[in-house]
C-alpha cells in the first residue's frame, strides 16, 4: 500500500541542549576576527560561526569534524541536531544564519522537497559547496564537497552538481506559543548540507534522493577524510550569476486537437521568455523544446494541466512520456494546479485493480456515462479476520452516488477510511468530467489513482490484441 499512500517524513523537534564542540576557543577567536573586518566593510555580513562576503560572493560557515561511525546522512547539522551521529561536521553556525547569508549575498530560497504536498523536486538555484581543513600534519586541503562522499552505485564521489538552496520553512515553535521558528533550527534533523532528500534542510541535492535509496549507498570517501575533532570551513558560493539562473518555471498544457482522432497536442509557456509561446505542438516538437532547455543549462520546473475536453484514453499515453522524460537531466514536475490531480495519478499500478494484491483496501468508485449524465458507484471493502486466517475476507458494500454532491455525503457518512480513491472510468470519458466528480472530495481523500476502464480491444483471426 506504500504507492498508494503519501508517505509523511517524522518529523521531532531537536535535541534541547547544543552538541557540545572541542574547538569553542578557536570557533569564538576566528567570530573576533570577523567581527573586526565587518567594521569596516559594510559588505560583510557577520554571525557566530560564519561570515558572508557580499563582494566575493561567498559564504565561509566554522564547523568541527565528528568521529562518524555510521553511514553519512549529512555533511553539515546544526548543534541542536540529534543526529550529529550520522553528520561529518556539525555547525557552529545557526542555520537560520546561514539561511540569512545567502540572501545577503543575493541568492533566494527556493521551495523543499514535500512529497506530501506533491512536491518530489528540490527547487532552487545552486551552491558550490567547498571544504577546507587541515590534516593531521598540518597540510590544507581544500575539496568540493561532493568529493566527500562515496557512492558505492558510482563507484566513485557523487557527482559535483551543488547542493540546492531550498530554504528551511517557518514552523510553529513548540516552546513559544504563538511564535514561529525556523524549522532547520528547531526540528530534527536540523540539517544544513545533507546527503539525501532531508526535510526543512537549508541545502538540498539537486535530484531526487529518498533517505531509503540512498542509505547504506553513500559512506565517506577515504580519500578525502578529515580528522576527526577538528575545525573545518564549508565555503558556500553561487554557482551561477545571478542574471543567469538555472531555474525556469515553465507551464504545460494538453488538449485535444480540433481534428477528430488526432493526438493531444502541447501548449508551452516559460517565464523566460515572457512573449514566447509554443502552442499546438506534437509530442516530438514538446520534447524538442525541452531537450533545448536542458542543453541550454537549464532546470524546467514544469507545471501541468490537462485540458477537460482531453479523453481519459489520451491522458494516459501523455502521463507515460511525461514519466519518461522526467528526471535530473529532463524535466522536474511541479505540484498540481490547485483541484486536481498528480499527472502519476492517471499511470497506477495495474496490480491494484487486484483486491487481494493490495495491503490495505481504498475506496473504490466506477464512473459512467448514461442518459442523465455521469453517475458514480462508490464501493467500501471491508477486511474480516477469521480465527487463524491468513488473509482477511472482503466484504463488499456499494453506494450509489449520482452526483458529486452524493460522493462527497457518503465518504463523510461511511469513512473515513484510507484517505485514497482508486476510479475506474472508460477511456471516453473525458478529463473534465471526471475532474467534476472527484475535485470536491480532494481536501480529505487527496490521493486518487484513475484506471482507464475500457474492455479488450477485439480481435479477428490470425490477429492478438496489443
Amino acid at each position: 500500500m506504500r504507492a498508494l499512500l503519501c508517505i509523511l517524513p517524522a518529523i521531532a523537534a531537536c535535541s534541547s541542549g547544543a552538541i557540545e564542540l572541542k574547538n569553542e576557543a578557536a570557533a569564538s577567536a576566528i567570530d573576533a576576527r570577523n567581527a573586526k573586518a565587518a567594521e569596516a566593510r559594510d559588505d560583510l555580513f557577520v554571525r557566530p560561526g560564519l561570515v558572508a562576503d557580499r563582494t566575493a560572493r561567498r559564504i565561509t560557515v566554522t564547523a568541527e569534524t565528528m568521529s562518524l561511525e555510521y553511514p553519512p546522512e549529512f555533511l553539515l547539522v546544526a548543534r541542536e541536531s540529534s543526529r550529529d551521529y550520522e553528520a561529518m561536521a556539525v555547525s557552529y553556525a545557526k542555520p537560520s544564519d546561514i539561511h540569512a547569508a545567502l540572501e545577503f549575498i543575493g541568492m533566494k530560497p527556493g521551495q523543499p522537497c514535500e512529497p506530501e504536498h506533491m512536491r518530489f523536486w528540490p527547487k532552487g538555484e545552486r551552491v558550490t559547496v567547498t571544504a577546507t581543513w587541515q590534516n593531521a600534519d598540518g597540510k590544507a586541503v581544500a575539496v568540493r564537497a561532493e568529493k566527500l562522499l562515496f557512492d558505492s552505485r558510482l563507484n566513485s564521489h557523487i557527482p559535483e552538481a551543488g547542493w540546492v538552496f531550498t530554504g528551511s520553512k517557518r514552523v510553529h515553535d513548540p516552546s513559544r506559543p504563538g511564535e514561529s521558528a525556523y524549522e532547520a533550527d528547531t526540528q530534527d534533523p536540523c540539517s544544513i548540507v545533507p546527503a539525501y532528500n532531508a526535510p526543512g534542510t537549508v541545502l538540498d541535492l539537486p535530484r531526487r534522493a529518498a533517505q531509503g535509496a540512498e542509505y547504506g549507498n553513500i559512506a565517506l570517501n577515504p580519500e578525502f577524510k578529515p580528522p576527526a575533532g577538528a575545525l573545518i570551513n564549508f565555503a558556500f558560493e553561487p554557482e551561477r550569476p545571478a542574471d543567469r539562473p538555472r531555474v525556469l518555471d515553465v507551464a504545460l498544457t494538453v488538449r485535444a486537437d480540433n481534428a477528430a482522432g488526432a493526438a493531444p497536442v502541447f501548449d508551452i509557456e516559460h517565464a523566460g521568455e515572457p512573449d514566447w509561446k509554443g502552442r499546438g505542438l506534437t509530442t516530438p516538437e514538446a520534447v524538442r523544446i525541452f531537450a533545448n532547455l536542458n542543453a541550454a543549462g537549464r532546470d524546467p520546473f514544469v507545471t501541468v494541466r490537462f485540458a477537460d475536453d482531453l479523453l481519459l484514453r489520451q491522458v494516459r499515453p501523455v502521463c507515460k512520456l511525461l514519466a519518461a522524460i522526467e528526471s535530473e537531466n529532463g524535466i522536474r514536475i511541479e505540484p498540481p494546479p490547485e483541484g486536481r490531480l498528480y499527472y502519476r495519478a492517471f499511470i497506477p499500478n495495474e496490480e491494484f485493480r487486484d483486491r487481494n494484491q493490495r495491503m490495505a483496501q481504498p475506496w473504490e468508485l466506477r464512473l459512467s456515462s448514461g442518459a442523465n449524465g455521469i453517475t458514480g458507484k462508490l464501493t467500501q471493502i471491508i477486511e474480516k479476520w477469521p480465527e487463524n486466517a491468513v488473509r482477511p475476507e472482503l466484504e463488499l458494500v456499494h453506494h450509489d452516488a449520482p452526483a458529486p454532491a452524493d460522493l462527497k455525503r457518503l465518504l463523510a457518512e461511511h469513512g473515513p477510511g484510507l484517505p485514497v480513491i482508486l476510479v475506474f472510468a472508460p477511456g471516453a470519458m473525458t478529463h473534465g468530467a471526471v475532474m467534476e466528480f472527484v475535485r470536491p472530495v480532494l481536501p480529505t481523500h487527496g490521493v486518487v489513482h484513475v484506471f482507464v476502464d475500457d474492455p479488450p480491444a477485439e480481435t479477428t483471426p490470425g490477429q492478438t490484441s496489443g
